[in-house]
Parts: structure tokens; sequence; C-alpha cells
């Protein structure tokens, strides 16, 4: 008989199980990573919640009426749905992912981001299916005589489900996110393929059948029926507890309804302006109005299953208090609160320990050992806790290991915290305790025990199974938001290890501050439980009452439930035979569609092959290769050689994928040959001109960045080794065709020859620079600087450094000025400094800071406008610095990076904004009246709150997600220089050049420039290697880092030599905007007609890469498309236009263009 039930509640266990991890695992990606999934901007991922609301009102709505008759087709159905849209999952996801080959946690995200809609209508089906499934067993559950059914159902769910989410993260790691669709195909075309053959069998029809439904009773009244008593008739046969339902009914019918309000207003893209307090200040935001609506649904739908399943949870439990009078009710509901803020701290809890650090890279390694112990949690839980003491103990057990290991994992953290790195970049930083087996052990031995007791206590305990929906959507959609809880407890709790401390005190507080909440949350759930299963009972029992669950007597089937006719075993074998065939042919054809959409998209330009050895194939620059990825070889085309198109003077790139297939690749070297030009022998781009460097994988192997030059290397794994080949044209070759190779050998005798064909264009880039960009600070060495002329970049210039020393300012070079206190003058010596300049200015340097080296401002926030003496000081230094810059006529140059990001971050010492910014307008009159030719740069908006500040400020530079175009074209057509810039923000889908940013966004970021009209790009830092303290992941995945210097060396990351080609992107750009306005001042070159195409071509080409704010092409090939295009009109040009001399005209910052 125990092997008979087995088998027939096998499919709904399991089914209901896959659909648990399902959810448990996108509510997890939901905001994962935060730095791609948390911003609203363009978002899809809102029909997630839509749908998954939807699904539960209508769930509950036909399981309340109709479970006993459907509940066992529901199921299947939902699973044959679920079939169909796994197909389509993974159909787009390889149609997305053919120009996305990054690593899968950005797949990943970036597929949510856009396919939110198909990914959410797929959910909503899984928690319709999850819901039934519960409801199912649930009701059934009760319909047993023994206790131990309800444990090994639940046991069973908590196995199957820790089991399935395990699978489903390890594939999702290995494999990215298509391997969990085609998982979720096959796994659910195997269990409803054995489902439906069970389903033939009587027997198991007969034993999946709920009971009989009772006997109705007389609501009395008219003969005929009103409307409300035929539901309530409905309810009775189905079994649905009246109460129960209409209690959950309206509240779930209204969050339907808001539903259905946020899809209606999805496309009209409607923002909300929203403001809080942070760090004395006030931030105001703007968020998409369907985020907020979004969020506030979610939460609603939450809270109000909690109220009603646990107020009716209750209702059954305390039922001996409903005897005593007029306030048992209220007893009964405090006692129903009190456990409802248990099972919303039991979920809390365990997210927070879940929580897996700022670096969801970690999420698939813990999450998997975390719930791998817990089924040892899971089963001491069912085996030790046989006797309900035990369980008490258990429990308690639970909750005291998470508390010590919080404070292990606080001790850890603020032992460690002073553990610096000396420029590394890997990801594991020094917590040790973290990332221990002991961490791991005890904190997945909690978590199943503490799963397995909100499982039992709360799905199948104190119920007569007339509440079985509203248990079964309480538990399904808890299990979704439980994935959202672990980001939202990093938030919030952020206990030590997320967010590394600093030195300083006061964030030691803090922590001790998180800690503490923790704390109190844990022992607060220790507390509840006591007095809810302990003390409460214990109270009760003295006082001679019954406070043990009800039983539910079994109901006997009718013999006209079990009396099958004739009819209905046809009906049902026809039933059986039709789903078959129909699964049957969606999986065939489904398996097919994935094959061939495969073979369709993950092609690539295959350069050469050697069967069982090794294929080579060929990849943009703009685009990463991930470790893992690899492209369908039987499809994609072989090509003889690589051929590209390029200016002079320009830079390309392209990468070489070697992907070994058998043995090991041994001794890998290369020799590059000299490029000769077809028709003419002695014009030759030389081999110095090229180079081939190997992609170095950071951050557990996951990421390509480090640009590794090597002379000879052994490829020794089965996955993709990339190398980097670039070449850069001299200024004065000669146009036409070139070609070169690269050739390989290996193996001590092998060979491979990869042909390169490059068409240079009639034209050069010019060595004048048109975009002031500048990207942080450098240490000053000659390799850093030549590498930043190389890359088109400015630095922040040379810094004006102080002495107190006399004799330093005149001997040691690296000092430029000195402060003589018997006069109270400034003393310069500025031969260092000028030679220095000047030879950056002579390699096309156009823009460079001139700060004071002793601080405008204490701490950097707080202007000194009250000390007369420093602000004397002050003046008399930007009035020498003022005088020298026009001296050498480099003032155009030269700007005041003024107090960063003033506008956000406000002292202490302030009340108020206002405040604060009267004394910033205080300081700029100041300096202004000083120095009124240098040129003032804010890294502020031009808002309206600072408009009284817009006389002082020469040049805005605000960040570029605070894309305002009206203010910023007020500005510029005031005369105003105008720059954007970038840093740990903007996020997703804003453009950027993080880790977790498409590699191409580097460029679009000029690209927006030029659409923007703007003057200049700033970006913080190249080399922030202070943030390598806790991992490159600390602060943004790469923010201000994008060279690696080791012993000495430097080395280029590939979002640096993108921004080498964002820089030729603009200038391209300019080129053909100059051409077009130099072809306008001199009519008759060309027609009028051909001018007007070349502007509406122009802008053409601009829109099909670049819009407005987060809007820009989703893939790379746009971006080399629009550049070729270009190329050849500039090419075209090249004949009627001197475009050497337009390029190279000398100029002087601000560069303004004609308007298109």
């Amino acid at each position: 008989m125990a092997k008979a039930r087995f088998y027939f509640y096998m499919y709904e266990v399991l089914s209901l199980s896959l659909g648990l991890s399902v959810l448990f695992l996108f509510g997890v990606l939901s905001f994962f990573p935060k730095e791609i999934m948390l911003m609203a901007d363009g978002q899809t991922w809102f029909w997630a919640f839509i749908f998954i609301s939807l699904s539960t009102f209508f769930a509950f709505l036909i399981l309340s009426f109709y479970k006993h008759q459907f509940s066992l087709y529901i199921m299947r159905i939902s699973d044959l749905l679920i079939v169909f849209l796994s197909i389509l999952c993974s159909i787009y996801f390889l149609i997305f992912t053919q120009d996305l080959m990054d690593p899968w946690i950005m797949q990943t995200a970036w597929f949510l981001r856009y396919y939110g809609f198909l990914v959410g209508f797929l959910l909503g089906l899984v928690c319709f299916k999850t819901i039934t499934g519960f409801s199912f067993l649930i009701a059934k559950s009760n319909e047993e005589e023994a206790e131990k059914f309800k444990e090994k159902t639940v046991f069973g769910i908590v196995f199957s489900s820790f089991c399935f989410f395990m699978v489903e993260v390890q594939l999702l790691r290995e494999y990215t996110l298509l391997s969990v669709f085609l998982y979720l195909f096959i796994l659910h075309v195997v269990l409803l393929s054995a489902s439906l053959v069970l389903i033939s069998n009587v027997v198991y029809k007969d034993k999946l059948r709920l009971s009989s439904s009772p006997q109705i009773p007389d609501f009395g009244g008219s003969e005929r029926d009103s409307r409300f008593q035929k539901f309530n008739k409905k309810l009775i046969k189905a079994k649905t507890d009246r109460s129960s339902f209409w209690w959950l009914f309206f509240p779930l019918l209204a969050t339907a309804i808001l539903s259905v309000v946020i899809a209606i207003l999805y496309p009209f893209e409607l923002y909300m302006d929203i403001s809080f307090p942070w760090q004395n200040s006030t931030v105001f935001v703007s968020l998409p109005l369907i985020q907020i609506l979004s969020y506030l649904l979610l939460i609603a739908l939450f809270f109000i299953l909690i109220f009603a399943v646990i107020g009716g949870r209750a209702k059954n439990k305390y039922h001996s208090l409903l005897k005593e009078g007029k306030h048992s009710r209220l007893k009964t509901s405090l006692l129903g609160l009190v456990d409802s803020l248990r099972f919303l701290g039991l979920w809390f809890a365990i997210s927070l320990l879940l929580y897996f650090y700022d670096y969801p890279l970690f999420f698939p390694r813990i999450i998997s050992s975390y719930l791998f112990f817990g089924l040892f949690g899971a089963a001491l839980y069912f085996i030790a806790g046989r006797k309900q003491r035990n369980r008490h103990l258990l429990y308690a057990f639970a909750i005291i290991l998470l508390v010590i290991n919080l404070g292990l994992i606080y001790q850890d953290g603020m032992y460690n915290y002073e553990n610096y790195y000396d420029g590394g970049f890997e990801i594991t930083f020094p917590f040790q305790f973290l990332h221990s087996p002991l961490n791991l052990i005890t904190v997945g031995l909690a978590i199943g025990i503490l799963i397995s007791d909100i499982l039992l206590n709360y799905g199948f305990k104190y119920t007569k199974g007339g509440d079985s929906p509203n248990r079964g959507a309480l538990l399904s959609i808890s299990c979704f938001l439980g994935g959202l809880l672990m980001m939202i407890a990093l938030y919030l709790m952020n206990n030590p290890g997320g967010d590394p401390p600093l030195t300083d005190q006061t964030n030691e507080m803090f922590y001790l501050f998180c800690l503490g909440l923790s704390l109190i949350l844990l022992v607060g759930l220790m507390f509840n439980y006591a007095l809810t299963e302990l003390i409460f009972p214990y109270y009760q029992k003295l006082k001679g009452r019954d406070f043990k669950e009800r039983k539910v007597p079994s109901s006997k089937k009718s013999k006209k439930v079990l009396a099958h006719t004739e009819e209905e075993e046809t009906w049902r074998k026809k039933l059986v035979v039709g789903s078959l065939i129909t699964l049957m042919v969606i999986s065939i054809f489904g398996g097919l569609a994935i094959y061939m959409t495969f073979q369709e998209t993950y092609q690539k330009p295959v350069i050469a092959y050697s069967p069982g050895n090794y294929y080579i194939w060929v990849q943009n620059s703009s685009e990463r290769v991930s470790r893992d990825m690899e492209i369908s070889l039987a499809s994609s085309p072989r090509i003889e050689e690589i051929e590209f198109s390029m200016a002079k003077n320009e830079y390309h790139a392209v990468q070489l994928v070697w992907r070994p297939l058998g043995g090991s690749i041994k001794s890998l070297s290369y020799e590059i040959s000299n490029f000769v030009h077809e028709e003419d022998e002695n014009e030759i781009i030389f081999s110095n001109c090229c180079s081939l460097r190997h992609e170095e994988y950071i951050i557990e192997g996951e990421f390509p960045d480090v640009l590794i030059p090597f002379t000879q290397m052994d490829l020794t794994e089965h996955q993709n080794y990339v190398f980097w080949f670039s070449l850069k044209t001299p200024y004065e070759i000669e146009a036409g065709t070139y070609e070169g190779e690269i050739k390989f050998e290996f193996n001590e005798k092998e060979t491979e020859k990869i042909k390169i064909k490059i068409e240079v264009w009639d034209f050069a880039i010019p060595k004048m620079r048109h975009l002031r960009s500048n990207i942080g600070w450098t240490r000053g060495t000659s390799q850093q600087i030549e590498n930043y002329f190389y890359h088109r970049m400015n630095d922040y210039g040379v810094p004006i450094r102080y002495t107190d020393d006399i004799e330093k300012l005149n001997t040691e070079e690296e000092y430029s000025c000195y402060y003589n206190t018997s006069n109270e003058q400034w003393v310069f010596n500025w031969t260092w400094w000028d030679n220095l300049t000047e030879y950056k200015l002579n390699n096309s340097m156009n823009a460079f800071a001139v700060q004071y080296p002793l601080g405008i401002a204490d701490g950097g926030r707080v202007p000194y406008i009250e000390d007369d003496e420093r602000m004397g000081k002050m003046k008399k230094w930007l009035k020498r610095v003022e005088s020298h810059l026009i001296d050498k006529h480099w003032l155009n140059y030269s700007f005041y990076y003024f107090i960063d990001e003033f506008q956000i971050f406000i002292p202490e010492e302030y009340d108020s904004r206002e405040d604060y910014f009267e004394d910033v307008e205080e300081l700029l009159k100041e300096m202004k009246d000083a120095a009124p030719k240098i040129k003032i740069m804010t890294t502020t908006p031009p808002s309206e709150e600072l408009k009284d500040l817009r006389k002082y400020i020469d040049i805005y530079c605000p960040v570029s997600s605070d894309r305002d175009k009206d203010r910023w074209d007020e500005r510029l057509e005031a005369d105003c220089e105008f720059w954007m810039y970038a840093c740990v923000g903007p996020m997703a889908p804003w453009p950027n050049s993080h880790l977790y940013n498409r590699l191409y966004e580097c460029r679009i970021l000029l690209w927006q420039c030029w659409l923007y009209d703007l003057h200049g790009f700033l970006y913080w830092a190249s080399q922030a290697y202070y943030h390598g303290q806790y991992g490159i992941g600390y602060n943004g995945y790469g923010d201000g880092w994008f060279l690696y210097e080791r012993k000495g060396q430097l080395y280029d990351s590939l979002r640096w030599e993108n921004y080498l080609d964002a820089q030729e992107d603009f200038e391209v750009l300019w080129l053909m905007d100059a051409a077009i306005q130099y072809l306008e001042e001199n009519e008759g070159i060309v027609s009028r007609d051909k001018v007007k195409s070349l502007k509406e071509t122009m802008n053409d080409i601009l829109q099909s890469v670049v819009g407005e704010r987060w809007k820009y092409c989703d893939h790379p090939l746009t971006v080399y498309m629009a550049r070729d295009q270009i190329g050849e009109i500039l090419d075209d040009l090249s004949g009627d236009v001197n475009l050497t001399a337009i390029g190279e005209s000398k100029w002087t910052p601000p560069y303004t263009r004609i308007q298109n």
C-alpha cells in the first residue's frame, strides 16, 4: 500500500517541487545582479509580477470552486503549456544572445530585461501549477488518517525542491539560462508523460480523487436562490471554507485589477518624481510609474495572503478560544497576528542568511552548498523530530545556529577589514568564515529545519482542507518573494561581508547596528515561537482546554464516484491518448525548432578547423566571449581570410577564439608578418604596428578583461581561449588593400596561418582631438602617459604640487609651488610643470585640471569662506596660476574641477541644502573674482535649485543619467561648455563601462556625446586600485578600473580598448560633420541635393545607433555597420574635400559644430 501511495503522489510532489524551485530561482533573478536589474527604465521584467498576480487570483478562484473536479487535470494542462513556453523561451534566448556572448550572469539579466513578458508568462503558469499542486496535496492530506502522510509529503517537497534548485543553479552557472529552459522542457515532458500513462489506470485516478462533497445545507429564502447563495453552494460542494474564500476573494480581485491597470499603463512610460532623505540631503529620483505600482502590487499580494491565510489558520488552531465569549475573536486575531509575524520573520531571516554578499557570482556555489546541507537539516527535522518536543528543540537549535553564525561573520569582517590588496583584482576578499565549510554547514542545517517547519505548520497543519487554495497561494508566492527578499535583506540589514566596513568608527557603529537588528530579528523569532507553540498551549492546558489540532474524519467516496461507466473509461482513454500525442508533437517540433534556431543564430565565421583537434573563429572587438560559450560549428561559415576596412591612423581589433576539441595545444607561439599593399610592394604596414594579446578571465574566471602580451602558452582546457589582434595604421600610409598573416606554431611541428586583408580608406583619423575626454588621474609614469596618448585620452593633467620646503621646490621636479609666510606670497617653479604639460599638449592633450593643492573646502566639502587668511591664500594662488596660463596661451585647455557632486553630498554642518548652496555660491564668487578667466567645471546638472550659481559655472558636467534635453540645450545656447560623466552609476540600461555592461556600451557613451552636442566626457579614474582591497566587484564591477598594473607593467583592458574605438567613432562623426559644413560653405563642389542627402544620411546613421537617455542599439554590429557606412562616405568625399586639412585645423575648445 505504501509503495502504491508513493507512485500515486510522485507526480504531484515532483511537479509541485519543480515549480517551487523555479519560482525561487526567478525570484532571485529579479534583482540579479542589481546593477542590471534594479533600474526600471526600459524594463520588461515587471510583466512577471503582473502574470504572477493574475495567476494567483485565477488559481484561487478556479480551485475554490472546482478543485475536486479539475485539480487533477489543471496541473497537467499547466505543465503542457509550460513545455510550450519553455521551448519559446529557449528559442528567443538563442536569438537574443547571438550577439551577447558575455558571461552567464549578464546574458541572464539582459534577457530578462528584454523578454520579461515571455518569461513572466511562463512564471505565471508555473505559479498557477504550483498553487494547484499545493491545494490538492493539502486537501488530500486531510483525507488520510495517518499524520505521517503530511510529514512525508512535506519532506518530499523540501527534498525535491532543494535538489531541483541545486541542479538549476549549476546549469545556470555552467551552461547559461538556456540550459534552465531546456531542463524545464525535458523534465516536464518526462513527468507529464509518466503521469498521463498513470492516469489511464483506474485505481490511480481513484486514489487521486478528493472525497465526495458533503450535503449542501438549506439556506432558506425564496425558491429562486440569490447569486450569493449559488456561490456558497458551489463552495460547499467543492469543500471550500466559505469565510476563508470571501475574506480573500475581494482583496485578490483588487490585486488582479491593479495588475490589469499596470499592463494598460505599461506602454505610456509614465514617471513619478519621488524624494527621500540621504546623508543630510534629499535625493530626488524620477521612477517609472509601473515600477512603483509593480512593487506595491507584489507587496500587497504578499501581505493580503499572509493575513488572510494565517487568520484562517488561527481560527482552526485556537478554536478553543472561540467558546469564551465577546473577546474570543479579538484574542484569536491577536494570536493570528503574532503567528503571521513569525511567518514573515522566518522568511526574512532565511533570506538574510542566504544572502550571498554584493557579489552575485558567488550565488550558484553558495546557495547550492546551503541547500545541500539543508537536505540534512530537513531529514533531521522529520526523523529526530517525530515528537513535538524534539521539533521545539530543533527549532531553537536552528535559531541559535544563526545567531552564532552572525556573530562569527561580524567578527571575521571586523578582524580582516584592514587587509588591503595591492592592485589585485580577484573577488575573493579576505573574509575567511563566509567561505568556510563551517558557515555553509551551519546555515544549511538551519535553513533545512526552518523551511521544513514553515511548510508543515503553515501549509498542512490546522486545516480541514477548505482553505487549501489560500495556503497554496501563500506558499507559492512566498517562494518567489523569498528570492526577492535575498536582495532586499542585503540592502536593509547589510551584514559585514557585503559592503566592507571602512576604518572610521562611524562605519563600525553602523555594522554594529546592523548586527543588532539581525540579532533582534532572530531572538524575536525565538520568543514568538515560544509564545505561540509552548507558553500559550501550556497555559490553555492548565485551564483544561483541548489545544490539539482537530482531526478531520476521512470521508468515504460514494459508489457513484467509484463506479466508472464504459463511457467514462472511453473518454479518459481518448483524453490520455490525445494528450500524449499532443505532448509528443510539441516535444518533437519544439526540440527541432530549438536545434534549428541554434544552428541559425550561433554562427560565427570559422577561419581554421582541424577536426577532432581545434577550431578558430572570429569575433568583433566590441563583444565579450565567455569562457564556456560554444558556437554551431556545423552551420558556421568557413572563411579563408579576415577582412575589414579602416582609416589611416586608426586602431582596429578583432578577436580570435581558439577552441581545443581533443587534446591540449602545447607551446603555442605566433609570428605576425608585415602587411603589404597588393599593388605597390613598397607600401607596407610593418608588423610592429600590430600586436596579439591573450585575454585573461577575472572574477571567478568569468569576465575576459585583461590583455596580456605573450610569446608562448599552453591551451590545456576544453574552453575558449581568446586572442586580441590589434593593428594601428600609420598616418601617412597609402590607401588601398593590404595583406598579411599571423602564423601560429604549436605541438612542436604543427602550424596554422590566419590570413588578414585590410582595406585602408583614403582619409585619416585626425591627430587633433575634438572631444575633451578626461578619464581620471594616473600616477604619471612615462608608460602611463604614453598609454593615454595612444588611447587619445586626457588625464587630469600635471598636478601643481605644493611643498613647504623651498629647497625641494628648486631641487625636486614634482613640486611647483611654495608659500612664503614671511611676505605672504606664492613662489612658483614652473619649469618641470611647463615641460610636462607642453609635452602632453604637443601630443594632442586638449584638457587638463588646475587644482589648488591645499584644497578649497574642509574635508573636500565644506567651504572655509569665513577664514579670511585661507581664502586670501587661495585667491592669490588662483591669480598667479591664471596669469601663467595666459602667458603660456593654455587658458582654454584648462579648467578648475570644483567640489565634486556637491548637490548630492550635503555636509552634516548644514541644516539645509539652501544654506550649503549659499556658501558654495560665495566660494564660487570669490574664485571668479580672483581668477575670472579660469573655467570652473562642476559635476552638477543645470537644475532649478542651482540657478543662482549659473553665472559662475563655465563647464557643466552632470552624470549621463541626469540628461534633461531642454535644460542642457538651454545652457548650450547660452555658450556654456557642456560635458557629461559616468562613474559607479548610472546602472543598466544606461550605457556605462563596467564589467556588467555590454562591451560596446563604452562606445555608445561617446556617440551620446555627439548626439547631445557635448564638448567633453569625464570618468573619475582609470586605475582606482584602492577599490581592489575587496575585489574588483566592490563599487560597480570595474568602476574606475580600466588599466591593470602588475610589477610595474601596465596592461590594457577590453573596456579601455573600446574607449579608444569610441574616441575614433567621435572623430569620424566630427570629420563627416566638418566635411558637410565645408561643402555648404563652398558651393559648387557638389550639388546642394548631395549635401542635403549627406545630412539626412548622417542623421539616419546616428539614430540607428543612439537615442535619448537610455535608448540605443541592442547589437554591437549596428555600431560597426554605422562606422563602415561613414567610412565609405568619407572615402568617397576624399577626392572632393581635403579631409586631412580639415581634421588638423587648429582650434581651441570648445568646438561648435553645425546643426543637422
